[in-house]
Parts: C-alpha cells; structure tokens; sequence
C-alpha cells in the first residue's frame, strides 16, 4: 500500500526546478492534502486495524460477530484514506515546469499518460476493501516507466485472517506514513523559506 505515493513523492519533490513562484500554489495544495493523507494513515492504522477480535467491545453487538464489525469500521477506515490518496495524487498533478510562457508541464504527465492517469486515479484507484475472507483487496498505481493505460493498474492483495498479519501492516504503514511525515516537514520548511503570503494566495 502506497508505494506508488512514496515513489511519486520521492521522484517529484526532489527536483530542484520545482520550488518556482509558478508552483507556489500547487506546492502548498499538496502541502495541505499531505496532512490530510497523513492523517488517515494514522487513522487507519491505529484505529481496528491490529484487533485480536478478542476484545469485549468487539462482541454482542449488532454486527454478529467480532470480525464483521472489524470489517465494518476497517472499510470506513479505508474509504477515508481511498478519498485523501487520491486527492493527494490529483494535487500531485499540478506540479510541473513552465517553458516559453506556456502552462506548467506535469512531472506526473511525464511519467503517465496524463488523459489514462487522471482517469485511473478518479474512477478506479482504491485502498481497498476487506471481504468476508478478511482479504484486503484494492487498485493502486503501478510505478516505473508506465505509458500505457492498461499498465497502471497494480492490484492491492493483503490477507488480514491473522492477527500476526494484521500487525504487519500495522507495522508497515507506520514506516510509510514516517516517511510521508518526513517529506510533509521538509515541504513545510521549503514553503515557509521561498515563499511569501502572497505566493500562496
């Protein structure tokens, strides 16, 4: 999970052409939507994510069993980070170099067919959705040298029946949204140090 973030973020905001007047705007967007991403990352990963399902509130309830109502409250947790990934890869999007007074090209448009990834990010792209198999399954972006719409695609597939699984992606995403933090800090710094209010507005 998120390693296509991780990737573009890695692969964009290392470009030394990109802290421009012309990308004020866009950097700060993406500034504002990586709090949020950050956000549900932690909202997910510390919310149900590693229950035993031995836990008393998990039992008697509405939901029957301990793990429909984990499944329950997981996929909520998953929706909300489904919706802050892809509003954070959409501002991702706006970042770009100007040339010959023309509108910014996209660093992502150089790595994606831009028409296929806005397309794939909007109507496809998912964290995922655990089933009654407690299998997480979702849609992310594949990430490489990908042109072509039909290689976007990479298929998200995470057993979560265990409780050693569960706390494995426990795990996991707590190194991912460190990095994420990590980056959020440094584009808050570079922000603050190269532009004025009135870049930003």
């Amino acid at each position: 999970m998120h390693k296509d973030v991780i990737y573009l973020t890695n692969l964009i905001f290392q470009k030394k052409n990109l802290y421009t007047t012309d990308n004020a705007k866009a950097l700060y967007d993406c500034f504002r939507t990586l709090q949020k991403l950050i956000a549900s990352l932690n909202t997910f990963s510390e919310h149900y994510l590693s229950l035993s399902f031995e836990e008393d509130f998990l039992k008697n309830s509405s939901f029957g069993s301990p793990e429909n109502k984990w499944r329950f409250f997981i996929n909520k947790d998953l929706s909300d980070l489904t919706i802050s990934t892809k509003d954070y890869l959409s501002s991702i999007r706006w970042l770009g170099v100007k040339a010959n007074n023309r509108p910014n090209k996209s660093f992502v448009d150089k790595i994606y067919d831009p028409k296929g990834s806005y397309s794939f990010i909007r109507n496809s792209y998912c964290m995922g959705e655990v089933g009654s198999d407690l299998i997480l399954r979702g849609k992310a972006l594949a990430y490489g040298d990908i042109k072509q719409y039909e290689e976007m695609e990479r298929i998200i597939v995470i057993e979560l029946k265990t409780y050693e699984q569960r706390l494995a992606l426990q795990k996991y995403i707590r190194n991912n949204t460190a990095i994420l933090n990590d980056t959020c800090n440094n584009l808050q710094n570079k922000i603050v140090s190269k532009f004025t209010i009135e870049d930003l507005l």
